[in-house]
């Protein structure tokens, strides 16, 4: 099932021989009019679950508002089920943050903040209460770990952060939590932020400030996740005895990165999986990146620029473990990485599940022509671009 080409293979010519076999593949290379499409994908491939929706696990109960942070009593709380990549965005005005404090909370030692990110801005707050907090330009001020008492509601020590720079609203994300196996949520009683190093200076936040929860969700599909023996790497293999299943049903996907190198993708096949034609794509849509991508298993997918190459909708057969046939379509763009979002499924609200996928298409054309070139100048040739 797997195509003609070995990704691997390198060809080693016998030095008298390079000359002469570079003048014979010359012609023919630009003689031809096209190359003959082969199989893109192998088991050794960069892949990666994805879901483009965003779930938006961040909520908080009615008497633990994130203002409460501000309010400067250790017996209040904020607390958000989002747990980790969840926090708030505060407007205190132009200020300059030298240091922070932060208060536990009044129980459940597992809920503290283990890590924080600190971001300034000075762009109008447009994001909105439990979103992604991603409406604004922001910059990285600080980062770094926390150990915060276990006695409860006890200040920390201080936490200094190199920062000169001037803003009006800061993003504070906590990515962890201290046990994050047992903790349901992130909690905190208070945060302080001064304007000199120490907890020195002028204390920057206080209460009634704008201040909105948001959980960023550290880039991951809030929805995103599958079976460990159902991993993205099942559709790959060229084995319909696997597959691959993702609980995020509509809109998720994968992002796969071709050992072959650039390509130019022109088609695809899928094969059905064992059970439930409700799982069965029922659209799609693939995406072309170039160059290095910022992606980890279950995110969004969302960081990088993708060009729209085709959509359209499926008809699988209701047949299991059953090829689809060839789709095809015209592209005549090179990318290095690609991205396959189920853009629905035969059966809504169902789970996304497939056995098998290929994608065909050519090597990126000025690769093949560079690899000839050098067989005609010297060297040894391999047919693959080396990985990022």
């Amino acid at each position: 099932m797997r195509g003609a080409l070995n990704p691997k293979t390198t060809m080693h010519i016998p030095k008298l021989m390079k000359p002469a076999l570079g003048a014979l593949l010359l012609p023919c290379l630009f003689a031809t009019p096209a190359v003959q499409a082969v199989s893109l994908l192998g088991p050794n491939d960069l892949i990666y679950a994805i879901d483009t929706d965003y779930g938006g696990p961040s909520s908080f109960p009615g008497g633990e508002a994130p203002g409460n942070l501000l309010d400067g009593l250790s017996g209040t709380k904020y607390l958000n089920f989002g747990r980790n990549w969840s926090g708030l965005i505060v407007t205190p005005g132009a200020s300059t943050v030298q240091s922070l404090r932060f208060t536990t909370a009044n129980d459940a030692t597992e809920r503290d903040p283990s890590y924080y990110v600190l971001y300034g801005s000075t762009a109008p707050i447009t994001s909105t209460d439990n979103g992604r907090g991603r409406g604004e330009n922001w910059t990285v001020i600080s980062s770094g770990p926390l150990s915060l008492p276990t006695a409860r509601q006890d200040s920390s020590t201080v936490v200094d952060v190199p920062n000169s720079a001037g803003y009006t609203s800061y993003k504070l994300l906590f990515p962890g939590v201290r046990n994050d196996g047992g903790a349901n949520s992130l909690q905190l009683a208070d945060v302080q932020m001064y304007s000199a190093p120490g907890g020195a200076g002028t204390a920057i936040l206080s209460a009634g400030q704008p201040v909105v929860a948001v959980d960023d969700n550290g880039d991951r599909g809030a929805e995103s996740r599958y079976p460990s023996g159902e991993a993205p790497r099942n559709a790959l293999d060229g084995n319909t005895g696997t597959k691959y299943l993702n609980f995020g049903g509509a809109n998720s996907g994968f992002i796969v990165e071709p050992e072959i190198g650039a390509s130019i993708l022109t088609g695809f096949e899928m094969w059905t999986a064992n059970d439930a034609p409700g799982r069965d794509p029922a659209g799609y849509e693939i995406y072309g990146h170039v160059g290095l991508l910022q992606y980890g298993d279950n995110s969004m997918g969302d960081l990088d620029s993708w060009t729209l190459i085709s959509s359209g909708a499926l008809n699988l057969p209701t047949d299991r473990l059953t090829s689809s046939g060839l789709v095809s379509f015209n592209n005549d763009l090179a990318f290095d990485a690609y991205r396959f979002v189920a853009t629905s499924l035969r059966e809504p609200g169902n789970i996304l599940q497939f056995a098998d996928i290929q994608f065909y298409g050519v090597p990126e054309p000025s690769t093949i022509a560079m690899a000839v070139v050098a067989l005609g100048f010297g060297g040894i040739v391999a047919v693959r671009r080396q990985r990022k």
